[in-house]
Parts: C-alpha cells; sequence; structure tokens
C-alpha cells in the first residue's frame, strides 16, 4: 500500500469535511443575523406637542416639556408625522384616572398611491385638546414601535366595552404594560432626536388653519430608534 497516497487521499477528504463544515456554518448563522437585525427594525418619525396658554387666541404655540404645569383653559396640540413604516401610539391618561388611545397609525393606513409622508393632527383640523376644571395630574404616553404592539390594542379594545371594576382592572393593565414596554427599551442604545421643522404637505381647509398647522410644525422634532421609542408627558393640572 502506498503511505504517503493514503495520507494525501485521507487529507483530501479532511479538507473536504472541512470546507463542507465552513460552508453550512456559513449558510445556518447568516440567515439568524439578518433575522435579528430586521426583527430589531428601524423606528422614523417626526412629532410635535405644543400648547397654547387659555384666553390667548392669538399666541404663538409653545412646546410642552416633560414635566409641565398648564392650568385650566390652556389648549394642547399633537403633531405626528411617521417617516418609515413604524407604528406610533399616543396614549393618554387623565387625572380621573380614565385612559384614552388618541391615535394609533400604521403603514397600512396611509393613503393609497400617496408615497409623500403624511402629518395627522391630534385632535384634528384647528381644533385643539383644552384642559377642563378637574385638575391634577395628566399624562401622555408616545410610543412608536417597529412592530405592533399587539397586546395594549388588545387591552384597549378591552377597556373600552367595559365598565366599573372590570374597566378600572384593564386600564391598570394597559398602564403596566406601558410601564413594562418603557422598561425594557430604557437601557439600549439612546435614539437619534433633534430639533426639526416637521415637512409634510399641509392639508387645511382655510388659510387660518394652514398658519397654526404651520405654526405646530416649526416646532417638530425628528426621532431615529431601533426598535423602539417612548417618551412620557406629566402635566401638573391646576
Amino acid at each position: 500500500m502506498n503511505l504517503s497516497g493514503c495520507w494525501i487521499a485521507r487529507s483530501r477528504v479532511l479538507l473536504l469535511c472541512m470546507l463542507a463544515g465552513l460552508v453550512a456554518g456559513i449558510a445556518l448563522w447568516k440567515p439568524v443575523r439578518v433575522l435579528a437585525e430586521e426583527a430589531a427594525g428601524d423606528v422614523s418619525f417626526r412629532w410635535a406637542f405644543v400648547t397654547k396658554p387659555a384666553g390667548e387666541e392669538n399666541a404663538q404655540p409653545e412646546v410642552v416639556a416633560e414635566d409641565a404645569v398648564l392650568k385650566t383653559g390652556d389648549r394642547l396640540k399633537i403633531l405626528v408625522e411617521p417617516q418609515s413604516g413604524c407604528y406610533v401610539y399616543v396614549v393618554y391618561h387623565s387625572a380621573q384616572d380614565e385612559l384614552k388611545m388618541l391615535f394609533s397609525y400604521d403603514e397600512q393606513k396611509m393613503d393609497s398611491g400617496d408615497s409623500e409622508p403624511r402629518m395627522h393632527f391630534i385632535p384634528q383640523g384647528d381644533a385643539w385638546f383644552r384642559l377642563d376644571e378637574n385638575v391634577g395630574r395628566e399624562t401622555f404616553f408616545l410610543l412608536a414601535s417597529a412592530e405592533r404592539l399587539t397586546t395594549i390594542e388588545d387591552l384597549f379594545r378591552q377597556y373600552e366595552s367595559s365598565a366599573g371594576d372590570a374597566g378600572s382592572q384593564i386600564g391598570k393593565q394597559i398602564l403596566l404594560e406601558i410601564e413594562d414596554r418603557l422598561k425594557q427599551h430604557r437601557d439600549l442604545s439612546s435614539p437619534a432626536e433633534r430639533p426639526v421643522p416637521i415637512g409634510g404637505a399641509i392639508r387645511s381647509i382655510d388659510s387660518r388653519e394652514a398658519s397654526s398647522a404651520e405654526e405646530i410644525a416649526s416646532l417638530g422634532r425628528e426621532v431615529t430608534a431601533k426598535g423602539f421609542y417612548g417618551r412620557v408627558f406629566t402635566i401638573e393640572h391646576k
């Protein structure tokens, strides 16, 4: 038997096995990495949260701070302009412990054939929220996610069809779910956020509404984050 020829043959087999194992390893590893990147997703949107003082109809809007102090009669308005296929939610928690989903958006709700980012006013048109006589702590949650927050959506559907103690318990579950979401992403890399006038077409019914929309849009901020973004605004209503 030719020992050198046997060694060469075995070496070739070993080399082929190593190459096959390497190729198999790459084939198994690459899709996992791609899926992980796709699962994280990108969140990109623009927003503005502004206020106007009571009794001053022609006052310029001002940005609402995260811990603002406002009074009865002051007005509030929110503007959201998603830039990517993300889901944006605006949730309101009143001083009377009531919850309301003020806004929910996903890429499927864009106008057919409209490729440009679209601004969404909350409330719509030239209407504003107005703080009533019920003083206390008002909280607004701004949430944006690359994936639908289906648990929160389902809980809100149950909440809106419930009353009394049942509704109260579901409301607590909603707040806990939002808090858990915020905690989960608190230690992740900080999102990029910068002041930028909000773009997009301002669709208005008259010049007064267009002027108001432009004022609000000029105070916009742009956010880019990986997978999720959350912001909490607590207003001391006095």
